[in-house]
Order: C-alpha cells, then sequence, then structure tokens
C-alpha cells in the first residue's frame, strides 16, 4: 500500500497528517492510530471533510500538549542539535503542566503573567522562566508558519535579568583538593583537564584518548588536545562556535592521566568513560558530588569555574593573544573578561611611577621650600 502525502509517522509511533482548507489554511493533528491502515483512513475522512467545508468550523484546534510532539518532530527533522532538541523537550515539558490542555489560539497575555509570577514565587531564577518562554515561544512560532494560529499571542515578553555573574575563580588550595580529595578518578580527572588545559564541559566530555598526542617540535614533552567535531552512535557533537582548536597539556599533567587511564576498571576511548566503557553522559551529578566530597561545593561553582580559574592563572603570566587562544575564545573582549584587578599589583605601580614625587619636585623649589600652593587664592 503506497504512503499517502501528508501523512506521517511521529513520537511514539502515532499516525499524523495534514490537511488542507479551501481557504489555503492547514491544520495539523494526531490520528490517534499507531497502526497505518487506521490512520490513513482517519486522514481521509478529514480530507474530503475539509473538501466540502464544513470542517472549518468543526476542526479541533490542537492543544499545546498535542502540538509538542510534531514540534519536536520538526526541530529533529531540521537536522537541530540534540542538545537543543533536549532543551525544547524540556523546557515545554514544564510549560504543559500549566498550559498543556490549553488551545494554541487560547494563550492570552494575563494568563502568561500569571504564569510567570507563579514561576516567580515558585522561587525559579528570570533566567530559567526566559528558557521555558522562549520554547513556548518556538513552539507557537512554528504552529504560526503551518497557518495554525494568526500572530503570537501578547504576554510572551522575556523577563528582564540582570547581567551573570562570573563565576569566582577556585583557589589553588580548593585546586588541590578538588583533584585529592574526591573518591570517583573520573571527576578528579573531569577537574584536573579544566584546571590545566582550561577545557569547556562538553570539552571534556566528548575527549577521547586519541584526541591526545605529543607535540612533535617541543622538547618538553608539551601534550596537544584536539577539539574537533565527533560522532557516538546517531549523536554527533561540534566545538563551541563550530570552530576546531588545539589545547595544551603539560608533561607533568599527562603523567597524571597515563596513571589515571592504567587505573580504569574499563578499557575504553573515552577519557571519561561511563560505567560499561561508553561514553558518560550526564557528569553533573558526580561532579557536584566531587566537589561536595573535596569541600568546596557552592552552587553554579563547577566545571565552568575551574576553567575559569585556568584563564585567569594564564592571564596574569602570558600575553592576552595567547590566552586567547589557549581558551579557544573567538574575540579578545572574551579574554579580558579574566583580567582581574590585583590590588597588590595596583599600589606596586602606582609607587613605581612616582606620580607624586614628581609633582612634590614641580610645586617645591630646589631647596625645598613650597613655592606653587594648590589652594584656591
Amino acid at each position: 500500500m503506497r504512503r499517502l502525502k501528508g501523512l506521517w509517522q511521529g513520537r511514539r509511533d502515532y499516525w499524523y497528517f495534514q490537511i488542507t482548507f479551501p481557504d489555503g489554511r492547514r491544520v495539523q493533528r494526531s490520528s490517534g492510530a499507531k497502526i497505518y491502515a487506521e490512520a490513513r483512513t482517519i486522514f481521509l475522512e478529514a480530507r474530503e471533510a475539509a473538501l466540502r467545508g464544513d470542517v472549518l468550523e468543526k476542526a479541533k484546534m490542537p492543544t499545546v500538549k498535542e502540538y509538542r510532539s510534531l514540534y519536536l518532530d520538526a526541530l529533529k527533522s531540521n537536522g537541530r542539535k540534540l542538545s537543543t532538541q533536549r532543551s525544547a523537550a524540556y523546557s515545554l515539558g514544564n510549560v504543559i503542566r500549566r498550559f498543556g490542555n490549553t488551545p494554541l489560539n487560547a494563550l492570552i497575555r494575563d494568563d502568561l503573567n500569571t504564569y510567570k509570577q507563579e514561576r516567580l514565587d515558585a522561587g525559579m531564577s528570570p533566567y530559567s522562566i526566559n528558557r521555558e518562554l522562549r520554547a513556548l515561544k518556538g513552539l507557537l512560532n512554528h504552529a504560526r508558519k503551518g497557518k495554525l494560529i494568526g500572530e503570537l499571542p501578547a504576554g510572551l515578553e522575556l523577563l528582564r535579568t540582570d547581567a551573570l555573574p562570573e563565576p569566582e575563580p577556585y583557589t589553588f588550595e580548593e585546586q588541590a583538593a578538588l583533584i585529592s580529595k574526591p573518591l570517583d578518578p573520573r571527576a578528579r580527572a573531569y577537574y584536573l583537564l579544566a584546571f590545566a588545559a582550561g577545557l569547556r564541559y562538553q570539552e571534556i566530555a566528548w575527549l577521547r584518548w586519541d584526541d591526545l598526542e605529543a607535540a612533535k617540535d617541543d622538547p618538553d614533552g608539551t601534550i596537544l588536545v584536539h577539539v574537533r567535531p565527533k560522532q557516538d552512535g546517531a549523536e554527533t557533537w561540534s566545538p563551541k562556535n563550530r570552530q576546531r582548536r588545539v589545547a595544551l597539556l603539560d608533561r607533568e599533567t599527562w603523567a597524571i592521566l597515563e596513571e589515571y587511564q592504567i587505573g580504569l576498571d574499563v578499557k575504553s576511548p573515552w577519557v571519561i568513560p561511563g560505567r560499561h566503557g561508553e561514553r558518560f553522559r550526564n557528569p553533573t551529578k558526580f561532579l557536584r558530588q566531587a566537589a561536595q566530597e573535596a569541600g568546596v561545593y557552592r552552587k553554579g561553582k563547577l566545571v565552568h569555574a575551574a576553567r575559569h580559574s585556568f584563564g585567569t592563572t594564564m592571564a596574569q603570566i602570558a600575553p592576552l593573544r595567547d590566552v586567547q587562544a589557549m581558551m579557544g575564545h573567538s574575540s579578545p573582549l572574551v579574554t579580558e573578561r579574566y583580567l582581574h584587578a590585583d590590588v597588590r599589583a595596583q599600589r606596586e605601580a602606582l609607587r613605581k611611577a612616582g606620580f607624586g614625587k614628581a609633582a612634590q619636585d614641580a610645586l617645591r623649589g630646589r631647596d625645598g621650600a613650597q613655592i606653587i600652593s594648590l589652594q584656591r587664592r
């Protein structure tokens, strides 16, 4: 049996269809069937009714919950990154708890404003609420392009937020605790790579052993860390801004990693492996537990703060351009955030400059008698 155009199988094996009304309006609906023959019959009946024009008033507007599956299928078919799909699915899951049974054309400003206030009262940050609003806005934009709804409802404006504070770098004592006290050696290796090479969270998660190679032109034994796109089954990953780069590891850090590799219980191509040698997909929980074991845990201060510690240290001893390359920044303006003010260095520089002494010499004669006064006459 040849598959009809406008009928496709979506999430959880349900069949969906799209019908076009005489006025050009298109409606996508779920047939509610998992068997193609049943879905085909429902689709043909709906299409015939649409051609007669008697479905214009009877056609049911899909709810937010019903349209969520179609929207997530569209993200997948359009080649969006898996992380984008998961983020949209998670955010829309929270939205559905409030608006799941609401038709797409029934969302109004008052309901959306009430939803924002309820989330704020529940202790959610404006950043998390805005993430859910963006997911809902993307779903409604998709419905608008499919001519299911007209304009987007009012009230989708994002909450005003302040700039995110930079993570406070770890002290040397905290760094030593994080790479020595946690029980899980993978957590120690994770923090070590962030401290010693400035790698990002996902760059470490997708790091393979064959990405590490010795620099041929360096007698000190520096190790090159290649950050490049990879694929794990159906899942693909690209570096930030899709830019390949090469990070550096010193010989001592590489020696620690070699001992770590020998002591692993499983043989795996991944530097941070899972229980059975697969790539560790979500290490956030065990990284938090490791920070708690080390006694340095603070909310929001995990791997990125370790990377920030690397950037802060390098910014004090290396030129800004070199730090930019080591951190993988696309602009030196981003790297400048790691140039933290050092009050002691400022005082020493001010003392060496001797501006005050030069001014005193200019205001006094050679014999030390004051000949010019700065007081108002």
